[in-house]
């Protein structure tokens, strides 16, 4: 006759448990990122330098699905998706819309994908025929006293150098800052510094192919004002027009609530007294 004596789970220790919980972990990153883990790696350590590097801008708002897409990219570039600050997601919030295309009343957080030119550089690099540049040139604004004013940027031009056949060719573009300044922060403080980056971006664009279609934060449409605190890091913000509208815009308490918890530290402080007013109208 078969032994009827039940068995009896034993209990795990508190550090069976933890080391259960990150085998755990280890196994669903390698079955989800698999095709991107370096060889030997521990797939924990690299998820966390993924997630500090990639959504730097806003850590708590991870998305695995935007991460596959960011670390796809940087494989087929060529890049380095735990360096910072070469290739990385930005979240701003959108209103979601139905299949007819109206406003459900909701928002979700959605991702630009941006590159930084440190980034930028290395896929051209990468090529083996990229050759550096030319001293950037600005054009600025006359003073008063008749005399170029070095902190009134009109534009600036730069060069690309690719070697094509043993010969080096230069490809110049020109972009203007009025066209790009967000006038604040690092706009503000280094906006040679920041006109340089756009005019270097898009004198990459023209020169390699392979950095077609990227953008850089500081070349993203004003719209969508993409700045940079005094740090260097990235903050996304919006105009307090836009965020005036969009509070106006909230039918409900609930509405307004979500788009509030939604914004940035900054646009919170824009948006304190829109929502405060707004509040006491639905109450």
């Amino acid at each position: 006759m078969a032994d009827q004596t039940p068995v009896v789970q034993k209990e795990l220790t508190p550090a069976q448990q933890d080391r259960k919980k990150i085998n755990e972990q280890k196994r669903v990153i390698r079955n989800r990122f698999g095709d991107y883990l370096p060889k030997g790696a521990n797939p924990v350590s690299i998820y966390r330098q993924w997630k500090a590097s990639i959504f730097a801008a806003n850590p708590d708002k991870v998305d695995d699905q935007v991460m596959l897409f960011v670390l796809g990219q940087a494989k087929a570039a060529g890049i380095d998706p735990t360096v910072p600050k070469q290739i990385y997601a930005l979240p701003f919030n959108s209103k979601v819309k139905d299949g007819n295309g109206k406003d459900t009343g909701e928002w979700a957080v959605k991702f630009n994908i941006v590159i930084g030119i440190e980034g930028m550089v290395t896929i051209a690099e990468n090529t083996g025929q990229y050759g550096g540049t030319t001293r950037p040139e600005y054009e600025f604004e006359i003073g008063s006293d008749g005399q170029p004013d070095r902190n009134r940027p009109i534009s600036c031009t730069i060069g690309v150098h690719k070697i094509v056949q043993g010969v080096l060719v230069t490809s110049e573009q020109t972009v203007y800052f009025n066209e790009y300044t967000t006038g604040k922060s690092l706009w503000s403080s280094k906006p040679l510094t920041m006109l340089k980056k756009v005019a270097h971006a898009h004198a990459l664009r023209a020169a390699f192919s392979a950095t077609k279609g990227l953008n850089i934060a500081e070349e993203l449409e004003r719209d969508d004002v993409i700045d940079m605190d005094s740090e260097g890091r990235i903050v996304k913000t919006n105009s307090t027009a836009d965020i005036q509208k969009a509070v106006k815009g909230c039918k409900t308490i609930e509405e307004l609530q979500q788009y509030y918890d939604g914004l940035s530290y900054t646009d919170k402080q824009k948006a304190q007294s829109f929502v405060n007013d707004r509040f006491t109208e639905l109450a």
